[in-house]
């Protein structure tokens, strides 16, 4: 008897960048499946390909990339061959990403709270922007950071690379998605703030019941 089909089913992906006239095979069919809830590593050593794995889950195509070959399927639809339209509607909805460098996913000139509730807005998530900001300061308080009420009206600036990197994890989780791609998002903290982190992503991830692919060195 066959038991449940993965959320994530990555077959045979093979990726290739442009160099010079010719192009640099970077991935060779590289197969894995992750299971609703689970936590998936892909570590490696840096200029792998684990980045580039990663993108391909959320569909980003460099245009200095081409796909040889391969499937990436989430929930049986492949996702190299959807739409931009079909894509935008996935990522931050279903799909979600933690960046490396929370500094510069963070908009400078945006209120941390503004940055939330334009995800929640944009996947049609909050019935009124009253029930946006609540539902913010929420997913602050979810993630840890101190007086979330007080904090959504701060900029990244003020804010230290830990908090940033929550506030960069309660926007991944703000739609509730079913897999969440985590791009090494330890690696600008100091030591005492990874550990936090990666307690804070096991925490989540139990209560949540969220699938995440983990992506490390």
């Amino acid at each position: 008897m066959n038991g449940p089909s993965p959320l994530l089913e990555i077959a045979d992906l093979s990726v290739s960048y442009r160099q010079g006239d010719g192009w640099l095979p970077v991935l060779h069919r590289v197969s894995f499946t992750i299971a609703r809830g689970e936590t998936f590593g892909l570590v490696g050593e840096s200029g792998c390909g684990k980045s580039t794995v990663a993108l391909q889950v959320l569909g980003y195509r460099n245009p200095a990339s081409r796909v040889d070959g391969g499937t990436v399927s989430f929930y049986g639809r492949d996702l190299l061959r959807l739409s931009r339209t079909e894509l935008d509607r996935l990522r931050g909805d279903r799909i979600s990403f933690v960046p490396q460098n929370p500094t510069t996913a963070l908009n400078p000139g945006i209120r941390v709270g503004e940055q939330v509730i334009e995800i929640l807005r944009m996947h049609g998530r909050a019935a009124s922007p009253t029930a946006a900001l609540a539902r913010t300061v929420e997913l602050f308080e979810l993630v840890g950071l101190p007086t979330p009420e007080r904090l959504v009206s701060r900029y990244p600036h003020q804010l230290s690379g830990g908090q940033q990197q929550r506030v960069c994890i309660a926007m991944a989780l703000a739609c509730e998605p079913d897999l969440v791609v985590l791009d090494e998002p330890t690696t600008g903290l100091d030591v005492t703030t990874q550990e936090q982190i990666v307690e804070l992503l096991g925490e989540l991830r139990s209560r949540t019941s969220m699938a995440m692919l983990y992506v490390t060195h």
